[in-house]
This record gives structure tokens, C-alpha cells and sequence, in this order.
């Protein structure tokens, strides 16, 4: 009996300091939740510009094309390669933007409203 209730002592313990260790990180998941969403409504953002910015320059691209039409083939060859995986990539990364804006806007309104 005695050593029953040492056991149930010994796990009581070790329950205790499980308990506590999720506590504190309880504690400081809390206090980086601010941090941590800022962070991503920031990698949303940075994520759009990037996308912004490969669009921008295939259209730069084009617009090049266009008007070298009559000029040096693999001058307008090179510019067609290079703009094509900048047009997919720009497109993956302009949904990525759309899906993650969709999914914090909560978040963001959340955010925002703590920073008044």
C-alpha cells in the first residue's frame, strides 16, 4: 500500500512538472503570438511584392519583345526563356499571396485592432 502511494506521489511529481513546463511555454507563446503575427501578415505582404515584381518584369519583357521584333532572334529567344518561368512563378506566388491574405485577415483585423 505504502508503495502504491509512493508511485502515485512519484507520477503526481512528474505530472507537476509537465504541467508546469507547459505553463511557461504557454506564457511565452502568448507573448510572442503578437510578434509572430505581425511576422506573417509581413511574409503575406512580401510575398505579393515579389509576385508584383516578376509580373512587372515580364511585362517589361514582353514589351521588349515587342519591340525587337525585327532584331536579333536569339536576343528575343533569350528573353522568351527567361520570361517564362518568371510568368509561372509570378502567378504561384500572386495565389500564394491571395490564399495567405484570406486566411490571417482575422488575424490582421485582430492585430490591428490591439495596436489602437
Amino acid at each position: 500500500m505504502a508503495k502504491e502511494q509512493a508511485r502515485d506521489n512519484i507520477q503526481s511529481e512528474e505530472d507537476l512538472e509537465k504541467m508546469m513546463e507547459l505553463n511557461s511555454l504557454m506564457e511565452e507563446m502568448v507573448r510572442d503570438a503578437s510578434a509572430l503575427s505581425r511576422d506573417l501578415i509581413e511574409v503575406a505582404g512580401a510575398i505579393g511584392g515579389a509576385a508584383a515584381l516578376l509580373l512587372t518584369i515580364v511585362i517589361i519583357e514582353i514589351l521588349i519583345i515587342l519591340v525587337n521584333l525585327g532584331g536579333d532572334p536569339l536576343f528575343t529567344g533569350a528573353l522568351i526563356l527567361t520570361s517564362i518561368p518568371m510568368l509561372v512563378y509570378g502567378i504561384i506566388l500572386l495565389r500564394k499571396f491571395f490564399e495567405l491574405r484570406e486566411r490571417y485577415a482575422r488575424l490582421y483585423e485582430i492585430n490591428k485592432q490591439l495596436e489602437k
